[in-house]
């Protein structure tokens, strides 16, 4: 059985819940407002501005997907050491952990 140094990128169980994700799905509409601030600067927000200042009201169609988020450990072998990935396709808050049990690989 070989020996390996472990390198850890990032790794493990992943802690993430997918059902709150999920929940997410669906089309919702939304307010925006649209103004400039004191330097003349277009400012897009979904709160409206000051008190006096002109703005431009809209309302946007917000498309969320019902795909499940992709959130995958992988393991990497390379000049003896092993690299352990979490690949984090959803772009989304998600937490690894990483147990280390035993010397080799």
């Amino acid at each position: 059985m070989a020996t390996y140094r472990i390198r850890l990128i990032a790794a493990g169980r992943l802690l993430i819940s997918l059902t709150a994700i999920a929940a997410l799905g669906g089309a919702s509409a939304g307010q925006l407002y649209k103004y400039r601030d004191e330097s003349g600067a277009v400012v897009y927000s979904d709160t409206p501005p000051a008190d006096g200042q002109a703005f431009e009201q809209q309302q946007r169609e917000v498309a969320r997907s019902n795909k499940p988020p992709r959130v995958a450990v992988r393991i990497e072998e390379s000049d003896g050491l092993l690299d352990i990935w979490a690949d984090n396709e959803c772009h989304c808050p998600a937490e690894v952990a990483l147990q280390l049990t035993g010397g080799s690989y």
